[in-house]
């Protein structure tokens, strides 16, 4: 005789994110998985959103996040989407497409504009960039924000808002964005690949600060 089971796993409190590869992010069944294994939210590019949405997949529209990158079409893609309101967007690293100030006009005068006249206030805008000094050059114009230097989350301070790289884990540069940003800064990455030896850590180290966001990213395997 041959049983199978179906394990589903929920999020103890809060909200469970992921940021699914690319390769992942237009597989239903692989989303499915994800959804059973206790992921709320998920952050999907807009034509990924769209295949979710239209085939029912297993996130709706009130858990999926459109992500976008800065050097993108942003506002052509919320001119055009068509599929009802979602949970929020997540913009990514505008300082690394243009200048601050060239990168604020654009964020203040054309797609936060677009964004809450199509999807009012209830859906969120998740900011991410590299450092305090960057954050706080728009951190007023969005919902949440975190540090998005996920290319290695390991920092050294050598000023008072910018850090370099070195072997540690990012428990005190969330300390240093919850002293700066508090209750702004709720979404926290965690790397699936680079954290796997710190999960218990971090979690334990998010809730110690007082948030009920974390976020999961580059899933690779």
């Amino acid at each position: 005789m041959i049983i199978q089971a179906l394990i589903k796993y929920t999020p103890y409190s809060g909200l469970l994110g992921i940021l699914p590869t690319s390769g992942w992010q237009s597989n239903l069944s692989i989303l499915a998985d994800l959804k059973n294994y206790g992921f709320s939210n998920i952050i999907l590019a807009e034509m990924a959103a769209r295949n979710c949405i239209n085939n029912n997949g297993a996130f709706s529209r009130d858990q999926i996040y459109l992500g976008f990158d800065f050097e993108g079409t942003i506002e052509q893609c919320i001119t055009t989407w068509d599929r009802g309101i979602v949970a929020g967007c997540y913009i990514d690293e505008p300082s690394e497409t243009y200048p601050c100030a060239q990168a604020r006009y654009r964020l203040q005068n054309s797609i936060i504009p677009l964004w809450r006249n199509k999807f009012g206030y209830s859906s969120k805008i998740v900011l991410g960039d590299r450092t305090h000094r960057l954050v706080h050059e728009f951190d007023d114009l969005v919902d949440v924000v975190n540090q998005s230097s996920y290319r290695d989350y390991s920092y050294f301070f050598f000023g008072v808002y910018d850090f370099i790289y070195t072997e540690a884990d990012q428990r005190d540069v969330w300390n240093s964005f919850n002293s700066s940003f508090s209750n702004k800064f709720n979404c926290l990455w965690i790397s699936a690949n680079s954290d796997q030896e710190e999960f218990s850590d971090l979690i334990g180290h998010a809730r110690n600060i007082g948030k009920n966001q974390v976020w999961l990213f580059d899933g690779g395997d």
